[in-house]
């Protein structure tokens, strides 16, 4: 579900590319997209999990930012 407007701007801009590329264009923005789920999560937490969650997240969109071209390469396959 977080990753369906991404794929509604390919699909609306005549699938210009593979949608592999046009995710690792967008790989920061689409990081952000997937750790929106934890966000949600972690803001419903208490005291020390949520204190924790916000001081790793930066890292974590990081380490999610470097998974987005593997993940595209995977959902580019299905969606070709």
């Amino acid at each position: 579900a977080r990753l369906e407007p991404f794929y509604a701007d390919w699909d609306s801009a005549g699938r210009n590319g593979s949608f592999e590329q046009h995710l690792v264009g967008k790989k920061h923005e689409v990081a952000n997209a997937l750790l929106a789920v934890t966000d949600e999560r972690a803001r419903q937490s208490h005291g020390t999990v949520r204190k924790t969650y916000e001081k790793l997240r930066p890292q974590g969109e990081k380490n999610v930012e470097a998974a987005v071209p593997g993940l595209a390469t995977i959902i580019d396959r299905h969606v070709s």
